[in-house]
């Protein structure tokens, strides 16, 4: 690792090596519960943008010398962040993949959940096929900050912490053809906020 450190976090002011250095939109770094899309490197910090970012950025992948190309460079606002700052930032946000985009949402992990909500939240009460699961919904991609909507899921499959089930709400903030209710819903037990038994 190099000895220089002429860069600088853009969020702490700490003195950085180029090895060392991380991009991240403005919307990752400033955010919570906003979905995003982080490079694969093998080592140090990957580029990473918000989904609403990535997908504006993607056309412009092979020429960013564009007007075009500018002006989404422009309102990502890159910031140069640490290794702690970024991962401050990825606490707070909600990394997704390729089938969360395609299927228009993303669930927010119980732990993420519990830290943005200034609690402790134990593991979930015991899950049985027939009772009810809360989940913490996002959009993919996600255009606002705290963006969230909680909904409970009726289990009908349980395959060790692998979980199926189907919406018991009609969403408010997804559109019907995203999401709508009894929806089937695939979740993991660390998606579990909360959990309700039907009685009778």
């Amino acid at each position: 690792m190099s000895t220089a450190r002429p860069y600088h976090c853009q969020l702490c002011e700490r003195a950085l090596a180029k090895d060392e250095v991380g991009f991240a939109c403005e919307h990752f770094v400033h955010g919570s519960y906003l979905t995003y899309e982080a490079a694969k490197v093998k080592k140090g910090i990957g580029d990473t943008a918000c989904t609403a970012c990535a997908i504006a950025y993607e056309p412009h992948q092979k020429n960013d010398e564009t007007k075009a190309a500018e002006a989404v460079l422009a309102r990502m606002n890159v910031h140069v962040v640490c290794a702690k700052c970024y991962a401050d930032a990825a606490k707070r946000n909600v990394r997704t993949d390729k089938a969360d985009r395609k299927r228009g949402y993303a669930l927010v992990p119980r732990d993420t959940h519990a830290a943005l909500q200034g609690m402790k939240m134990r593991r979930a009460a015991k899950l049985e096929t027939g009772g009810h699961a809360k989940l913490v919904f996002v959009p993919v991609p996600s255009r606002e900050r705290d963006e969230l909507e909680m909904m409970w899921v009726r289990i009908t499959r349980i395959a060790g912490d692998r979980l199926q089930g189907t919406l018991a709400n009609q969403p408010r903030l997804f559109p019907k053809k995203i999401l709508a209710e009894d929806a089937k819903v695939s979740f993991a037990e660390t998606d579990v906020v909360a959990v309700a038994v039907d009685e009778g």
